[in-house]
C-alpha cells in the first residue's frame, strides 16, 4: 500500500507515519509537518527544533529548500522502496527499488550481497578496512535495478554534496574480502568483470570502462555503472561454467549530458543481460548543478533575511543594517 497515496487515511496519520523512520525533513510531507508543529506546540521537542527555522520562511520557498536540503540530510527516507530478495542456498542478493535516488540519508548503501558467509559490495568515500563500516562522507549516489540473480547499478557524482562537505572527489570502490582472492579478470570491450568464487557459491562484479582490476577496485568517473552476478554450482554446474555465461553477458553504458537555459540535464542508461535476466534502467538528473546553486543562493538570502532577524531579533537586526550602512557611507 502506497500511504501517501490513500486519501481514505488522513493527513495527521499519513505524516506520522513518516515521522516514525524519523524523516521529519521529508519534502513531501513538511507542510503538514509544519502545521503540525504548530497545532501541538512541537517546536522544541529534540526531533523538531531542527526544523524550527522552516517556520518563519515562506511557504513558496519551504518545499525546495527541503528538497535541497535532503540531498545532504535525512530529509528522505527509505520508506517508500521496494525490496527485491533473491536467496539460494547460501547465497543472497537484496536490493531496494524505485527509491527516491540521488538524495543522501540511508541510500548510499541500497543493497547487500552475500556468496557464502562474505559481504561484496560497491561504496562511495574514504576507504574502509574489513569488519568497518562505510563512512558518513559521499561523493556518488546510486539508483539500481535487480531481476533475480543480477543486479545493475548506476552512480552520479552529487555536485551539491561536493559544495556542502567540501570534500575533494571521491571515488566509487569496491569491497573484495580478502578471502576471495584476487579473483579472475575478464576485460572486454565494455569494461572488466571480477570473478570469484567461496565454496559452491560464485560471484561476479562488472565495471564500465577501460580498466584494469586496480583500477575497476576505485572508479573515479562522475557517472558509472556496475553489475552484480551470483551464481552456484547447483545451477551452473562448474566454475568455469559461470566463467562462461559471463563471457557471454551483453553490458550497454550512456551517459547524455545537456545543458540548458536554467538547469544542467543528464540522463544515464544502463542494461546487462546475462544468464538468462534482462536489467536496464534510465536515471532523469535533470538541474543538479545549475538548480541547486540557485536554491544555495536562496537558502543564504533566506538565512540573512528571515533566519537572522528571528534569532537575533528584529531591532537587533534593523540596527545592524543602519549601523553598516553608516559605516559604508561614512568610510
Amino acid at each position: 500500500m502506497e500511504i501517501l497515496r490513500d486519501t481514505q487515511i488522513p493527513k495527521e496519520i499519513q505524516t506520522a507515519f513518516i515521522w516514525q523512520s524519523q524523516s521529519f525533513g521529508n519534502p513531501e510531507i513538511i507542510e503538514e509537518t509544519m502545521r503540525m508543529m504548530r497545532s501541538l506546540k512541537l517546536e522544541d521537542h529534540q526531533f523538531f527544533k531542527v526544523l524550527k527555522p522552516l517556520l518563519n520562511i515562506p511557504t513558496l520557498l519551504r518545499v525546495p529548500l527541503t528538497k535541497i536540503a535532503s540531498s545532504i540530510t535525512g530529509g528522505y527516507s527509505k520508506y517508500r522502496a521496494n525490496i527485491v530478495i533473491y536467496k539460494y542456498n547460501e547465497n543472497h542478493l537484496s536490493s531496494l527499488q524505485e527509491f527516491s535516488a540521488g538524495h543522501k540519508t540511508y541510500q548510499e548503501v541500497p543493497y547487500g550481497a552475500l556468496i557464502s558467509d562474505l559481504p561484496v559490495f560497491t561504496y562511495t568515500g574514504e576507504e574502509i578496512i574489513e569488519n568497518q563500516a562505510p563512512s558518513d562522507t559521499r561523493s556518488h549516489l546510486p539508483n539500481l535495478k535487480q531481476s533475480k540473480n543480477v543486479l545493475l547499478i548506476l552512480y552520479s557524482y552529487s555536485t551539491i554534496i561536493s559544495l556542502i562537505d567540501k570534500k575533494e572527489w571521491l571515488s566509487v570502490r569496491l569491497f573484495w574480502p580478502s578471502q576471495l582472492g584476487k579473483g579472475t579478470s575478464i576485460v572486454t570491450s565494455k569494461g572488466v568483470w571480477l570473478l570469484g568464487e567461496r565454496g559452491n557459491s560464485y560471484i561476479a562484479v562488472f565495471c564500465f570502462g577501460k580498466k584494469s582490476r586496480e583500477q575497476m577496485l576505485v572508479n573515479d568517473e562522475k557517472s558509472q555503472m556496475w553489475a552484480i552476478v551470483l551464481g552456484h554450482k547447483e545451477i551452473h554446474n562448474s566454475f568455469a561454467n559461470f566463467t562462461e555465461t559471463i563471457r557471454k553477458a551483453k553490458v550497454n553504458f550512456q551517459v547524455i549530458d545537456r545543458l540548458l537555459i536554467v538547469a544542467q540535464e543528464r540522463k544515464l542508461y544502463g542494461s546487462v543481460e546475462v544468464d538468462g535476466e534482462v536489467v536496464d534502467l534510465t536515471w532523469e538528473l535533470n538541474g543538479e548543478l545549475i538548480f541547486n546553486l540557485f536554491f544555495i543562493a536562496m537558502i543564504f538570502a533566506s538565512f540573512v533575511f528571515i533566519l537572522v532577524p528571528t534569532i537575533v531579533g528584529e531591532n537587533v537586526f534593523l540596527a545592524l543594517v543602519l549601523g553598516f550602512n553608516y559605516f559604508k557611507q561614512n568610510n
